[in-house]
């Protein structure tokens, strides 16, 4: 056995570990140091036909298979994806903190202006949240972070933790609501319109394309026309509804909607989902159906898998190549959300059936309708999560295809 370390991000060492027959596996260490990895490998490590001794694997915990690569260089496009999220996550993460900040000092500012006294708890609470925003938008922070996701995603235990956010969001959400009281007027304000769960919708939906589109970049690289047009109509769509949350900026900009629209829509505002029609017959079976689609069309999805192994291991019966098990023309799973991201869904499917076609939506004392706010918003948040995991996960798949490339070559040369 032999090792080497390749460029990582800082904080994580990378080491590849070589059998008996060439084949390298690229595991990372996040909580052990390079040097003790040395030290336990001068220890005890040893190489059958499966590779690594799965007492050392077992033993060192922290560990993560990533790939199947002989060359290390090949994750470069994989870690340009990391500079890249992380750059996205910073800047973000900075504009939220110094917006809030400015509000909530012109809020002070207002107070005082008006002889009220300007230090409230929303105030304080509010400022010491844009100051931890501001502070964990270090790029050092957001790319260590950003690297040990992107290097997780694939862990059973990561998919489990995926699929209980919504739950304790959900809980979080309803003890908020007892604990302000359901029918006060400063929950009211939480989940009204221009709420910070509008925002963060919206938010989510506009991040959608900056992932998406080098996506589609990519996929048109590799001559996928029919996946780059297909994403590029994805990305177009969660860029629409992200601006429909925001009313195309007509709250931010202070414009007024052109008459014609505003004579037609519930809230006089430049969005057509709020249009008098799709408002009244359209928007709750609408909410309600992408609801129940996002939370099963894993069933669907991992039928299509199962399609495509059995289609390329009867393919690899009467051809020279291995079976991929992977479609290179479309791939249902960068449009079909697994298992992890279904649970995203639940709260807009389970409290829309509730809530408009149950006795739960005469639950006066509890239920409100500005509710629906937040379980949008919990949706969102599920989007962007599967997007933004399909980002990483097409950058590893394209450097382990283009390492393929590379021995076949070496291959042929050899020849």
């Amino acid at each position: 056995m032999r090792f080497c370390v390749s460029p990582t991000p800082p904080g994580i060492d990378v080491l590849v570990v070589c059998d008996t027959k060439g084949k390298n596996y690229v595991f990372c260490i996040t909580f052990f140091s390079l040097e003790f990895f040395k030290r336990i490998l001068a220890l005890d490590i040893s190489s059958d036909k499966k590779g690594v001794n799965p007492k050392v694997v077992n033993f060192l915990g922290s560990m993560t298979y990533l790939s199947a690569t002989a060359d290390s260089s090949v994750t470069s496009y994989y870690h340009r994806r990391i500079d890249y999220a992380t750059k996205v996550f910073g800047i973000t993460l900075r504009l939220a903190g110094v917006v809030l900040l400015v509000v909530q000092l012109v809020q002070a500012g207002m107070k005082m202006a008006d002889g009220g006294g300007w230090l409230s708890t929303n105030i304080v609470v509010g400022c010491l949240f844009a100051g931890l925003l501001i502070w964990v938008s270090r790029r050092s922070t957001i790319k260590n972070a950003v690297s040990k996701f992107a290097l997780s995603t694939h862990r059973p235990s990561t998919k489990r933790y995926i699929y209980t956010i919504p739950f304790l969001l959900v809980v979080f959400i309803l003890w908020a609501k007892i604990r302000i009281g359901p029918v006060s007027d400063e929950w009211r304000y939480v989940s009204s319109e221009g709420s910070i769960s509008e925002y963060g919708t919206a938010l989510a939906y506009l991040l959608v394309p900056v992932f998406g589109y080098p996506m589609v970049k990519l996929f048109r690289r590799q001559n996928r026309r029919l996946m780059s047009s297909l994403y590029f109509l994805f990305i177009a769509a969660s860029f629409f509804v992200g601006m429909e949350e925001i009313s195309w900026g007509q709250r931010l900009l202070g414009f007024e909607p052109p008459e014609v629209i505003a004579r037609h829509n519930v809230q006089s505002e430049l969005t057509l989902h709020n249009l008098s029609f799709y408002q009244n017959h359209l928007l709750k079976p609408v909410f309600i159906l992408v609801g129940f689609i996002g939370a099963s069309c894993w069933i669907a999805l991992r039928y299509w898998q199962a399609r495509q192994r059995l289609a390329a291991q009867q393919l690899a019966k009467t051809a020279s190549e291995p079976a991929s098990g992977r479609s290179t023309k479309l791939d249902l799973s960068y449009f079909f959300p697994d298992w992890p991201i279904s649970s995203f869904f639940y709260p807009i499917l389970i409290f829309g059936i509730l809530a408009d076609y149950t006795a739960y939506g005469r639950w006066y004392e509890f239920h409100a309708a500005a509710d629906h706010e937040h379980w949008e918003f919990i949706m969102g948040l599920g989007v962007l999560l599967f997007v933004v995991v399909n980002f990483f996960r097409q950058a590893r798949l394209h450097d382990s295809s283009k390492n393929n490339l590379t021995e076949q070559a070496a291959k042929a040369e050899s020849c």
